[in-house]
């Protein structure tokens, strides 16, 4: 018979048809009145955007693998958000893993449907049900190489170049020459510019690295330009050399190292930008091939390229520590290999958002540095030698509890203490007090003594 549906009488339209415009038709069932006109007449759209880094394209989309799994490969691309890189997977790279629970891999193949083959190195992967029945995964990592697929994180890499930012500025080299030849009218006048490379510098990280400083100029034009603008900028590159191939993340964490000492010394944020690195698999016409290289971002610098930056107030000018640079150096790989942990959660908690975060970060380090001599000790025992040591006793005497209790606040969130804690301008200048002792003590496990650290202070 007829469908269940069916099984009425036929019935027809209970009225003719409207009008084209019916009497009093809105926006709802009833004639109600409409609603309001959108705002925009573009919808909004996901606040991420695509990597647009030195190679990477603009569409970053490809196929990623395991290199021990070759054969499943999942769809996903490159993205960047708040200079952070990620890999947005539709899929996941290792179903055995447990889900939502960090996966990491060391190494991740890709091919980038507008860029090639992609290696990444040191993955951190995350699974999710973003998409309703389906499992996604997004995967932060430090270095992305293009132009080959790496089976595995072995001894295969000789040497990574980076653009450190704010060295050229902390070293004060120029080679440039640039004289008036003749001045007709203030308009108008004639110059001659002359480039002199400045010699390399060779530093010393460990019995197998060495660090090779280089300059070059970007921009220099040759011959007559009459009443053309003209930019010229010289660069200057630090490459990790290894004597014997090693891997890609042993020479990223020298050169992280390197950008490290450069911070603490200079008082810069530095933020390392890759160049290229060389691999032994990877050769052309007989030479070994240059790879591109991009690395996640470690941290922002906004200011460390304007021309508001002066050597003369670094921290430490280069100039002071040129003769034994080359002795602090291994001297602060061998910091990092002992108190690497609390050096890097101190840096990174420098660049934290919020500025209570940077309080606890600094507070933390300065505790555990002390106690890396001194055995367990308690805060306020703990902070109470090296703040004596760097400011007056009056300073001292309400700094130490102030710093202890505001300290106590933020790590337990007891509301009882809330009343005792720095707040607004009090807390800011908190901050950077801790930030200057953490600074000292850092300076005097580096090698320096006391009434040379406040010598630097002064003149900063």
């Amino acid at each position: 018979g007829p469908p269940l549906l069916r099984h009425r009488p036929p019935v027809g339209r209970r009225h003719h048809r409207p009008r084209r415009h019916a009497p009093h038709a809105g926006a709802g069932p009833v004639g109600g009145a409409e609603r309001a006109r959108a705002g925009r007449e573009v919808r909004r759209v996901q606040d991420v955007s695509v990597t647009k880094g030195a190679w990477i394209p603009e569409l970053a989309k490809g196929q990623w693998w395991l290199p021990h799994n070759a054969s499943q490969k999942v769809p996903g691309v490159l993205t960047e958000k708040n200079g952070r890189f990620r890999l947005e997977l539709i899929g996941t790279l290792d179903d055995k893993k447990p889900n939502f629970e960090a996966a990491r891999y060391p190494v991740v193949c890709g091919f980038l449907a507008q860029g090639g083959p992609v290696t990444l190195f040191s993955c951190v992967g995350t699974k999710s049900l973003s998409v309703p029945g389906m499992m996604t995964e997004q995967c932060s990592f430090s270095i992305a190489v293009k132009g080959h697929n790496f089976d595995g994180a072995a001894d295969v890499f000789d040497s990574l170049t980076c653009l450190h930012v704010s060295l050229l500025t902390w070293l004060n080299r120029s080679g440039f020459d640039i004289k008036v030849l003749g001045i007709e009218d203030p308009q108008h006048f004639e110059w001659r510019a002359v480039y002199r490379r400045p010699e390399s510098i060779t530093w010393k990280w460990s019995d197998d690295f060495d660090f090779v400083v280089r300059f070059s100029v970007e921009g220099l034009p040759s011959g007559v330009h009459a009443n053309k603008p003209i930019t010229m900028r010289q660069v200057c590159s630090v490459e990790v050399v290894s004597d014997l191939p090693t891997t890609i993340v042993a020479l990223h964490q020298a050169q992280y190292g390197l950008s490290l000492l450069i911070s603490l010394l200079s008082g810069f944020t530095s933020q390392m930008t890759v160049v290229a690195c060389e691999s032994s698999l990877v050769e052309a016409n007989g030479r070994r091939k240059q790879l591109e290289l991009q690395l996640d971002r470690i941290g922002t610098n906004e200011d460390a390229e304007s021309s508001a930056l002066d050597w003369q107030r670094a921290l430490v000018p280069y100039q002071e520590v040129e003769t034994e640079f080359a002795d602090l150096v291994p001297r602060w790989r061998q910091l990092l290999e002992e108190q690497g942990e609390v050096i890097d959660a101190y840096f990174a908690s420098k660049r934290a958002a919020h500025v209570e975060e940077q309080l606890v970060g600094g507070a933390n380090a300065l505790q555990r540095l002390e106690e890396s001599s001194k055995g367990r000790l308690t805060f306020e025992v703990a902070v109470t030698e090296p703040i004596n040591r760097y400011v007056s006793a009056n300073v001292a005497a309400w700094v130490i509890p102030l710093l202890t209790k505001t300290r106590h606040y933020f790590t337990h969130f007891n509301p009882a203490e809330r009343a005792d804690a720095a707040r607004g301008a009090q807390l800011a200048n908190l901050v950077d007090l801790v930030d200057a002792i953490v600074t000292c003590k850092l300076l005097e496990l580096l090698g320096f003594d006391t009434s040379r650290v406040k010598t630097f202070l002064g003149k900063s």
